[in-house]
């Protein structure tokens, strides 16, 4: 990623057909753009692609990619998330920094789960700018022992050493709320300026008294820090 651009590639094993695009959600079709290599895009984006032949698309695929100020800044984890099965690391140590987003399905590759662990990490933009908006989405499947933090916590800092607290943001949801759940921890700044920021996701450590496996270790599973 270059300082506010996202790049984007697209592959098929089939190496002798055409790909297809569109980098703004629209439909696909025989004017669509031809994929010829990697590009660029300074937003937000819904990219969609398919293999065509004779004129028509042949399957397809679509992916949300974000673009924000925090794409691949990741400075430090200050807790470990939880390597139990191979999808509950969200793809690695950059997972909350790499612009895409998780489904309802938490076991997607994408949300990264932390057990009984709170969320604790570190932001560096690289320099003192303007921030307007920190969001996390954590989800919740209480049946599956994933529930959402107590509260988010946004500390914000110029040097990475003294960190004052920006916002807290208590949890809203109920945590008897059946099926899944996903839910933004927000904060809008007026006046903001920082360079590093940490986010803490509180976990709340053990299962509730009315829940079924009551005492049994939480999981928290969180997506994209989104800076603007």
């Amino acid at each position: 990623m270059t300082d506010g651009k996202r790049k984007v590639r697209l592959r098929t094993i089939f190496r002798d057909k055409t790909i297809r695009y569109s980098a703004d959600g629209s439909p696909l079709g025989s004017r669509s753009a031809v994929y010829e290599k990697p590009f660029e895009t300074e937003r937000s984006a819904l990219i969609r692609a398919a293999v065509f032949e004779n004129g028509r698309p042949c399957g397809g695929a679509e992916c949300f990619v974000m673009v924000h100020k925090a794409i691949g800044k990741m400075h430090r984890l200050n807790t470990p998330y939880s390597g139990k099965e191979p999808a509950y690391t969200g793809g690695g140590d950059m997972a909350l920094l790499d612009g895409l987003r998780g489904s309802l399905d938490f076991k997607d590759g994408r949300w990264q789960g932390y057990e009984e662990n709170d969320l604790d990490v570190v932001i560096d933009l690289g320099s003192v700018q303007p921030v307007n908006r920190i969001c996390i989405s954590f989800l919740q499947q209480s049946g599956s022992w994933i529930l959402m933090p107590s509260k988010v916590e946004f500390w914000v800092s110029d040097d990475g050493k003294r960190f004052d607290l920006a916002r807290d943001v208590p949890n809203p949801v109920d945590p008897k709320t059946p099926g899944t759940v996903i839910h933004d921890f927000e904060a809008a700044f007026d006046d903001l300026r920082t360079r590093f920021i940490r986010v803490v996701g509180w976990s709340v450590g053990k299962l509730p008294g009315w829940h079924h496996a009551a005492g049994g270790k939480v999981f928290m599973f969180a997506d994209e820090i989104v800076v603007e």
